[in-house]
């Protein structure tokens, strides 16, 4: 009796065809020779990394990982195949990308660690540095080897009077600022000078005070050409703020196209902002624990037209602890549409690549994923879990040529760690134990680099790089 056996499940010793295809423009990608080859499909990550360096002739051999439609290939080709119902006799198109090494982590000595919590982390406008914001009312600015680089003004009148929430990074007539929300019911702008790699001993010092009215402001934002700022309220509210009317409050520039500004944003008179509008008709309740405007560039030379289209053609993006995910249209102030968790929403960051939405949450431990696209379901695309606590950050991370075209996720936890996410794998590729015995309460990223903070009151810098070893 024989045994029929289909033939698209590949059977022992059996090859299949294959084009291996890179998946980063970087210069360590280089073409491979043959379009089409045959290879054995019991092959797993070792075996291929072995066809590839070969292919690639590469002097020292390095270790790849390997995608196919979309997913990290982690069983042979074979089980692939079987798994995915794909027949053995199709060409099977494989991308590559060099694997990464485990982040290396720089420490940081206990002078240099905040005083309480670390609430907030961001990269500045030029991507040289990162500030942290803390519970402590303080600032710091920290270069890209880990190292305090400045700190918030000691002598100035307009210093947050209780504790920094959560703070974002904006440029404005080629001047980089940092805005900060505070517990003293104001959210503060705060100048930055121009910095170098070797910039130190630097004072940051505020410069707008956004003037609230009795909540703690829990969440901040600015719009992506950095002429509007949008602030989340305790109470619910959500404001819009004008960085323009404050550059004329200040008389620094005159009303017309050509705005002149001072030679440094140390020049600039303190100015206390009203609110340009206040949102209306979003969350049933508060407090707004997380805010994004997301990215829109127009390319308009006009100011006002630029103001406008720039309002219009990026969506702010909030989430509360009413279990909404809104997204806005700020020029129209309309909610375009309303997604609705089952559990408080405690941090978000919008994805322009992937057009997702990650959102972390009091109540679970899992990270969502929405698809704003979809305007007809209430469920979110898909859960990423592995954290042990509640999700207190996350943070997508700019395109990396040595990873691909596709961000990565961050995450940082009450379970002390940050893990970091590929969409085309279910599991993370990293876990960091970064804040031992503490909460990790911040995350962001500094190019290739991902900043970390936690209860602990230390900032952390963990670096990815591919992983070139034989």
């Amino acid at each position: 009796m024989s045994l029929n056996m289909s033939a698209d499940t590949p059977q022992e010793g059996q090859q299949i065809q294959a084009r291996f295809v890179a998946a980063t423009t970087s210069a360590m990608a280089a073409a491979v020779p043959l379009p089409t080859i045959a290879i054995p499909a019991s092959l797993r990550r070792y075996g291929l990394s072995e066809i590839l360096n070969h292919l690639l002739a590469n002097a020292t051999p390095r270790p790849y990982d390997f995608i196919i439609n979309g997913h990290f290939l982690r069983t042979s080709i074979a089980e692939w195949i079987k798994a995915n119902d794909e027949s053995s006799e199709n060409v099977i198109t494989i991308e590559y990308v060099e694997s990464l090494t485990p982040p290396k982590t720089i420490e940081q000595p206990d002078d240099n660690i905040h005083d309480d919590w670390v609430s907030s982390i961001v990269a500045t406008p030029s991507l040289t540095h990162a500030v942290s914001g803390s519970y402590d009312s303080q600032l710091r600015l920290w270069n890209a080897q880990g190292q305090v680089a400045g700190r918030s003004s000691t002598t100035s009148e307009h210093l947050p009077k209780r504790s920094i929430k959560a703070i974002t990074a904006f440029q404005l007539d080629g001047l980089d600022y940092v805005a900060s929300a505070s517990k003293d019911q104001n959210a503060h702008v705060w100048s930055l000078p121009s910095l170098t790699a070797t910039s130190k001993d630097v004072s940051l010092s505020p410069c707008v005070t956004l003037v609230g009215d009795g909540h703690s402001v829990e969440a901040i934002t600015a719009s992506p050409c950095g002429q509007r700022i949008a602030t989340g309220y305790w109470n619910g509210a959500i404001r819009i703020w004008d960085m323009l009317a404050a550059n004329d409050l200040a008389q620094v520039a005159p009303s017309s196209k050509k705005r002149k500004t001072p030679a440094t944003p140390a020049d600039r008179p303190h100015v206390d902002l009203p609110h340009l509008i206040e949102l209306s008709g979003g969350h049933s309740a508060g407090p707004i624990t997380a805010l994004h405007w997301t990215t829109g560039s127009t390319g308009v030379e006009d100011d006002e037209q630029y103001v406008a289209m720039d309002m219009a053609s990026g969506s702010l993006y909030s989430g509360s602890w009413d279990e909404s995910l809104l997204e806005w249209n700020v020029a129209m102030n309309a909610v375009t549409h309303r997604m609705h968790s089952p559990y408080p929403i405690s941090t978000l960051s919008h994805s322009p690549f992937h057009n997702l939405v990650a959102t972390g949450h009091a109540d679970i431990r899992s990270i969502q994923l929405w698809d704003p696209r979809i305007k007809d379901t209430n469920v979110c695309q898909r859960s990423l879990t592995g954290h042990t606590g509640t999700v207190t950050s996350v943070s997508w991370s700019p395109e990396l040529a040595a990873l691909g075209p596709a961000p990565l996720l961050a995450s940082a936890s009450r379970d002390g760690t940050i893990r970091i996410w590929d969409m085309r794998a279910t599991i993370p590729l990293f876990t960091l134990q970064a804040h031992k015995g503490a909460v990790g309460l911040a995350v962001n990223w500094l190019k290739d680099t991902v900043v970390s903070g936690g209860s602990d009151g230390r900032v952390k810098f963990h670096t990815l790089s591919p992983d070139t070893s034989a």
